[in-house]
């Protein structure tokens, strides 16, 4: 008998000691993240928003992100630890039915319902997630400041026209070749259908090219700007 509760209390206090060493990490990545952004929000007052600070903005940006999935991922792993540790409480209560563990607990927790009635309705969790959302929200709201308020809109959007412009080419091409192909098979042509092939592969090698070289030169202006 004194075997089996010695066992579920070493068990017990193992998802506990989880469950804390959750805490502490998401308490440690957190104050990493809100230093590293004090940080940065302190060389962009100094500095100014200039282009160059979009490297700045852009990792706050990202930190943000990442803070709120690694707290989320945090919150999952507390949840199962705390799943498994009230199953061990229920059965080391069901050991000990003259102590009244879980009725005490219950009555302790209505009681705490009664005194605090929202605040019990608001999880730990979702502060630390709104935290990592809200310094994703200013890293945004500083680069896109910076971006619409020089030509990095214009050299961005030449980027994001070239990408676009090259993938629109290929599938073009994907689709003029089924087509040729499917002539070919009912002409019984196959001299005049590969002729044909060759010739749009080259012009669609030059459209191809136009459209890299537009997104070169876009990556290249976005980059002189932002490093100048």
């Amino acid at each position: 008998m004194a075997d089996r509760i010695d066992v579920l209390l070493e068990l017990w206090k193992a998802q506990l000691e989880a469950d804390r060493h959750n805490e502490n990490q998401r308490a440690t990545l957190t104050n990493i993240i809100i230093l590293v952004v004090a940080a940065g929000l302190g060389f962009i007052a100094k500095t100014g928003l200039q282009p160059s600070m979009l490297v700045v903005t852009l990792s706050i940006l990202v930190l943000g992100i990442y803070g709120a999935l690694a707290n989320w991922k945090f919150h999952e792993r507390s949840a199962y630890h705390a799943t498994q540790a009230g199953k061990l409480r229920k059965k080391i209560a069901v050991q000990f039915p003259i102590l009244d563990i879980e009725a005490d607990r219950e009555e302790t927790r209505r009681k705490h319902c009664g005194r605090f009635p929202r605040l019990v309705e608001i999880e730990l969790w979702m502060l630390w997630v709104a935290l990592q959302c809200a310094i994703a929200v200013a890293g945004a709201d500083l680069s896109a400041w910076i971006i619409f308020s020089s030509m990095l809109v214009v050299t961005l959007s030449m980027l994001a026209l070239g990408i676009y412009g090259a993938l629109a080419s290929w599938k073009f091409y994907k689709r003029s070749k089924s087509h040729v192909d499917s002539a070919a098979d009912l002409r019984k042509n196959v001299d005049s259908a590969a002729d044909l092939r060759k010739k749009k592969k080259k012009l669609w090698m030059l459209w191809l090219a136009l459209q890299c070289a537009i997104a070169v030169a876009g990556a290249a202006l976005s980059a002189w700007i932002i490093f100048s």
